[in-house]
């Protein structure tokens, strides 16, 4: 065995030693420098997502995809960004909804339970719902096939409460005339989420929708004020643009199904929550002639003085 001490190491092996070291260090300060690199090309990506510049994403993250292990986090990341970009890429044409669907399918097939492949399913739904250039077809049974996907492999995912939603808007969308079986199916599709997830994120939106399939088409005057009532329990969106949904809950109420009570809640939100809806002094015009309380309204009240506070 060879003993080595201070006496047996050369001047020539320590300037290998040295050289050894600096090379280390060097290749350790390349490493740190490309990790940030990296990491900066993909804080610059996601930003132009954010900034919805579909050119941008696609130059930034194709090297992304190109430099990553297929299937892992950044790969999967990039293939959806850039399915993303060519779906809203403009023009759109055959040729950029053709490669989204491509790379839609690459992160499905890749990762079938992720929550990029969850997306990219229901924007393969998108695709086939909407015209996103002059000749494109729309199939909206294809459509709804993608939706019912995401609900069935991802059920508790908040994604199924959406999918659901556009799928039943596919079946209210057909307005099959005369019997409507088709729109019948879909709010039917809602009310079951609605019974299995009363809490659901959408669950306001739901009511909605469902309440203005039952007015239209199907003049379903009762159920559609049991849909507009849960809306209002829950909160309206786009609050304060409600005031035409308020309006008509109180013709419904009033003309149609003979609920006094009712109606005079919707004229009295009316003139409280959306005085500039436009209906605000027929609506205080409407609680005179049912001999109900009219609120105070400093935008009418020299028109119709209120006659006293409106009861709760």
């Amino acid at each position: 065995m060879v003993e080595i001490n201070d006496q047996s190491i050369t001047s020539s092996g320590m300037a290998r030693m040295r050289m050894t070291a600096y090379v280390v260090l060097v290749g350790s300060l390349m490493i740190g420098t490309a990790r940030a690199s990296a990491s900066e090309a993909l804080e610059a990506a996601r930003q132009a997502v954010v900034e919805l510049d579909w050119r941008q994403v696609q130059r930034l993250y194709e090297p992304i995809r190109s430099a990553a292990s297929v299937g892992d986090d950044v790969w999967l990341e990039a293939t959806y960004c850039l399915a993303l970009a060519q779906h809203h890429v403009q023009p759109p044409d055959a040729g950029t909804i053709g490669e989204a669907q491509a790379l839609y399918q690459d992160v499905i097939r890749q990762a079938p339970r992720s929550r990029w492949a969850a997306r990219a399913i229901m924007n393969l739904g998108r695709i086939e719902e909407l015209r996103d250039y002059p000749t494109d077809a729309v199939d909206l049974d294809a459509a709804r096939a993608f939706y019912e996907r995401v609900v069935a492999e991802f059920p508790n995912d908040p994604i199924a409460g959406e999918a659901t939603l556009r799928a039943a808007a596919t079946l209210v969308m057909a307005y099959d005339a005369p019997h409507y079986t088709k729109v019948r199916a879909g709010i039917a599709l809602l009310e079951r989420r609605l019974k299995a997830h009363p809490d659901e994120p959408l669950a306001s939106v739901m009511w909605q929708y469902a309440g203005d399939s039952y007015f239209r088409p199907l003049a379903d005057h009762a159920n559609a004020l049991r849909c507009y009532e849960e809306v209002d329990r829950l909160g309206w969106g786009g609050r304060g643009n409600q005031g035409p949904w308020y309006w008509r809950c109180a013709l419904l109420a009033e003309r149609e199904l003979n609920l006094p009570d009712i109606a005079a809640k919707y004229y009295t939100k009316i003139i409280l929550e959306t005085p500039n809806s436009g209906k605000a002094y027929e609506a205080m015009e409407a609680l005179q002639r049912m001999g109900r309380p009219v609120p105070s309204s400093p935008m009418f009240d020299r028109l119709a003085p209120a006659t006293r506070e409106a009861r709760p």
